[in-house]
């Protein structure tokens, strides 16, 4: 029985994964995301209306950390998905099998999964 419950726990987990977007929706993304870094200048986005492009990802969260936005889209126990802008493109490194895992999507919008 703990068998069966861990391969379902370890199979949802899997499937918990970032939205995927069209190059348009990536670019509207990365400017919504670029004007909350601008305009919050690195504060928890915790109230407020969100940008329609950040808002139409259905969100769990949104946080501005110093190194850039991350759109949670979901979690499970401590992990968690979503999209990411970073606040500077060019100093961003991809780095594999890192946690934070990232991938890129489209220009400065990456996919991110925390395995916690």
């Amino acid at each position: 029985m703990r068998a069966g419950a861990l391969f379902f726990a370890i199979l949802l987990a899997a499937c918990v994964r970032a939205p995927s977007m069209s190059v348009a929706q990536a670019e509207a993304v990365q400017t919504a995301a670029e004007r909350l870094l601008t305009s919050t200048a690195g504060t928890p986005m915790t109230s407020g209306p969100l940008p329609p492009a950040i808002d139409a990802l259905e969100p769990k969260s949104v946080r501005i950390a110093p190194e850039g936005v991350y759109v949670e889209t979901s979690s499970w126990f401590v992990g968690e998905v979503g999209i990411f802008v970073p606040r500077d493109p060019a100093s961003f490194t991809l780095v594999s099998g890192s946690d934070p895992e990232y991938h890129r999507i489209h220009g400065n919008v990456f996919s991110y999964r925390i395995r916690g």
